[in-house]
């Protein structure tokens, strides 16, 4: 009978992994206690805080000299081009010398030069009959049926039908095919003609709503045909309401010696308790905030590291951490991350603010570091865990947004250069902030000024462009006015001293429609 071997239940769409890039989380920390999923894995041969393997292991310099001086604990160290044996300094010599022993040297030269070719061809052949034979028997082999049923979880939700099935071929983890159908009116998909090679595992992914649901791993074992168990899609959701943390975890540990550094891993346990998937698309909508998934992260945290169950590419800073666009199914998922945190002292104040409402949230530091902590809202107690002592600092029910302090004691001081490094980077963003304020200080006045100018001009242009328009009518009714009186003037109806200064008044304001208001007025 097929089994489905259930190794990795995680995304091979989405769910790609990081291993951390800095701070030397694995050495700093236990295996996780407990029971670890598969991919809480820590790679325990990468390089610690950007050292390589020779700067942190001690021995290698010492067996780089070993090997360098011949030393008989490197027997198999090759000797380099026409290096004598130390075993037999002048066995060649004395066997072939002579000129007897210049021709068998001859033959055994001329025997060496064929046997590279008598070799090659042997290789060859053997290739092509591995090849014939493989390729027959994987021929013979792709008789295997793979039939399954996509299934809505979500209660009001739409039968599954014409939903894109695609099955995955896996060879070590790397994907090496990929085949593509749809789902019939009742949701079941069915793929015939599969390899039953034993090296090959199979992942059914169906994306619905823009969500790929993976199947666990399937393997054929006596049987050519698999029944998968049935694959569960869920309508999606932007309502982050459902969305609550079971246990969020702080493991902390110093850094190197005065580097002023405390490392941090941090493990989440999400919970969707619905029965919808909870799609954070990155789209905001009617001045909501951001559609993300949401991580807090405490005040000056840098060198954020995606550890586990998160994609690096779908990170997105964010006020006071992070987001990431991935959905969260109903059901729990856990992800990983590690960031470090500088203070100066022997003292840090860890500030921590949740984003959901969260049921467990804890601190944990090795007993051996010698750290203290001091918290009004957690509490703090000594607990065994696996073979190992821990300071634990714990609370429980904590609602979204509340505010967790502790006081991290007992640190190593940073040393004195990382101190004045810290103190000159200080005092360059200062001087930044500084020449950046003289400057405003400086160009305000300027864009002040220019926009004045600009303003008059604006009302000069206004009021000339007032006055064009008004001036035909006015000028002509001005003009006959001022003709009307030079007629009464003459006639004698109009006093000298009344006549002059009407006139003026009349003629001023004929100029003033001409756009010349400062000029006098003249008998003319």
């Amino acid at each position: 009978m097929a089994r489905a071997a259930q190794r990795n239940s995680a995304s091979i769409v989405d769910d790609a992994s990081l291993q951390p890039r800095r701070p030397p989380l694995n050495t700093l920390f236990p295996p996780f206690p407990g029971k670890r999923e598969p991919d809480m894995a820590f790679d325990s041969s990468s390089s610690h805080w950007g050292q390589s393997l020779d700067a942190t292991n001690p021995s290698f310099p010492q067996m780089r000299e070993t090997a360098e001086a011949g030393s008989s604990s490197f027997p198999h160290k090759p000797a380099s081009a026409g290096a004598r044996s130390p075993s037999f300094p002048l066995a060649r010599e004395s066997i072939f010398a002579g000129p007897a022993g210049e021709a068998r040297t001859n033959s055994r030269s001329s025997l060496s030069h064929a046997l590279p070719l008598i070799r090659g061809a042997a290789c060859l052949l053997l290739g092509i009959l591995l090849f014939l034979l493989l390729s027959t028997t994987i021929a013979a082999a792709e008789n295997g049926v793979i039939t399954g049923t996509v299934i809505n979880g979500t209660e009001d939700g739409s039968a599954p039908a014409d939903v894109a099935v695609t099955l995955y071929y896996l060879r070590n983890g790397e994907i090496v095919e990929q085949r593509t159908q749809v789902t019939d009116a009742a949701g079941v998909y069915r793929f015939t003609e599969i390899s039953t090679e034993p090296s090959l595992t199979f992942v059914v992914v169906a994306a619905y709503g823009q969500v790929p649901y993976n199947s666990p791993e399937l393997q054929f074992a006596e049987s050519t045909e698999i029944q998968a168990p049935p694959l569960t899609v869920f309508e999606a959701s932007q309502d982050a309401s459902v969305v609550r943390v079971v246990t969020d975890v702080l493991f902390v540990a110093p850094g190197e010696e005065g580097s002023g550094m405390l490392g941090v891993i941090e493990v989440v346990r999400l919970a969707n308790d619905s029965d919808r998937t909870y799609l954070a698309t990155g789209v905001a909508g009617g001045g909501a905030p951001m559609n993300v998934l949401r991580f807090a992260l405490p005040a000056d945290a840098e060198d954020l590291t995606m550890l586990s169950g998160l994609n690096a590419q779908n990170v997105v800073q964010i006020d006071r951490g992070f987001g990431v666009f991935m959905p969260l199914l109903p059901g729990e998922r856990e992800v990983a991350f590690g960031y470090q945190i500088p203070y100066s002292g022997s003292t840090l104040e860890l500030n921590k603010r949740t984003v959901y409402p969260t049921d467990h949230f804890a601190i944990l530091a090795l007993e051996e570091h010698a750290l203290q902590f001091n918290s009004s809202q957690l509490e703090v107690h000594a607990t065994p865990i696996g073979d190992r002592r821990y300071l634990v600092g714990a609370a429980n029910s904590l609602t979204a947004r509340a505010d967790v302090s502790v006081q991290v004691a007992g640190l190593p001081a940073p040393s004195l250069q990382v101190r004045f490094e810290r103190l000159f980077a200080r005092v360059r963003a200062a001087q930044a902030t500084f020449f950046i304020l003289l400057g405003l200080i400086l160009v305000l006045p300027v864009l002040y000024a220019v926009y004045r100018m600009r303003g008059g001009l604006r009302r000069r242009v206004a009021r000339t462009s007032a006055v064009a328009v008004a001036a035909p009518d006015a000028q002509e009714a001005l003009l006959l006015e001022i003709a009307q009186l030079d007629d009464d003037f003459a006639a004698g109806g109009l006093a000298e001293d009344e006549y002059r200064q009407l006139r003026a008044d009349k003629k001023q304001r004929l100029l003033e429609l001409y756009g010349e208001p400062g000029s006098e007025a003249d008998d003319g």
